[in-house]
């Protein structure tokens, strides 16, 4: 694995990494950075049918969970509105 997305939800104002299968999705490390963006965001797209509490997501390159260079990072929510 080399590049992967977490999303993120809002607790009491804060952003929180979202846990679980559904909290990540690995992504095709061949891809530039844009086709990366709107995977990340297609598939966030689909998880709100599930969890409507997502509100945004942060790409990391590396290979293990958890221990990744954060590269990218989009939040829309309207109490808290970051892009990375």
């Amino acid at each position: 694995m080399r590049r992967y997305v977490q999303f993120l939800y809002l607790q009491d104002g804060e952003l929180q990494e979202a846990c679980g299968s559904d909290g990540v999705f690995i992504l095709d490390g061949r891809d530039r950075m844009s086709t990366s963006r709107i995977d990340a965001y297609l598939r966030m797209d689909l998880l709100k049918k599930v969890h409507p509490e997502y509100c945004g997501y942060r790409i990391y390159n590396g290979s293990r969970f958890g221990e990744g260079d954060r590269v990218a990072q989009w939040v829309n929510s309207e109490h808290y509105f970051v892009e990375y």
